[in-house]
């Protein structure tokens, strides 16, 4: 019973993610927030991940399009929208399982998705083409620590999954998710920099589709 609770509010907890407007600035960065004026100049909006948030303003120039909660999208710079779906019309996420206990195993899934398996040091990289809100967690009888993203075409994410309690049974307390979005932290996350072992293979490949 509790674990088809926890799983309910998870579902229900992504539904809400993906209710949301999202700006997409040309630096390949995503705001995800409440819209509330588009003018010549400036664009305004609250951040949704605080309880009382001020108005923010960004300069509309610095934006190429905006995709509000409804699934309607507004592009203001279609030549830059274009140019960037056509060169790199998908985003890669590294994943790591930093585990040392043979017997651990992560089932990683994707917006109610199961992807892979993970165990013994895997490497994944996944690829999506999907640009739009990702929740990565682990879920199969119980579940586990979860992360989330907005994979936007063109860029690369990584997640470091490690053991922070190795006397917890329950995959919530033992495992812990890093997300990493800076391009220069995940440049260190793919070169090793973040990992405490040395990996003996390449990463496995897989695709995230709808």
């Amino acid at each position: 019973m509790k674990n088809t609770i926890i799983f309910i509010f998870l579902m229900f907890y992504i539904c809400s993610l993906q209710s949301q407007d999202v700006l997409f600035k040309k630096n390949g960065a995503a705001i995800v927030c409440k819209v509330l004026e588009i003018n010549v100049d400036v664009i305004k909006y609250k951040k949704i991940d605080l309880k009382k948030s001020p108005l923010y303003e960004v300069e509309k120039d610095k934006i190429y399009k905006v995709k509000y909660k409804n699934g309607v999208v507004d592009v203001f710079d279609p030549v830059y929208n274009r140019q960037r779906f056509d060169t790199v019309p998908f985003s890669m996420i590294y994943v790591v399982f930093n585990s040392t206990h043979r017997f651990d195993v992560f089932p990683l899934y994707v917006n109610k998705k199961f992807i892979y398996t993970l165990k013994d040091h895997s490497r994944l990289l996944l690829k999506t083409t999907l640009e739009d809100f990702l929740t990565i967690y682990r879920f199969v009888n119980t579940s586990g620590p979860q992360t989330k993203l907005f994979a936007v075409h063109g860029q690369k994410y990584a997640i470091n999954i490690q053991v922070k309690d190795e006397k917890a049974s329950n995959p919530t307390d033992r495992f812990s998710m890093t997300l990493y979005e800076d391009a220069e932290d995940v440049n260190k996350f793919i070169k090793n920099e973040y990992n405490s072992f040395t990996p003996g293979k390449e990463y496995d490949f897989q695709i995230v589709e709808k």
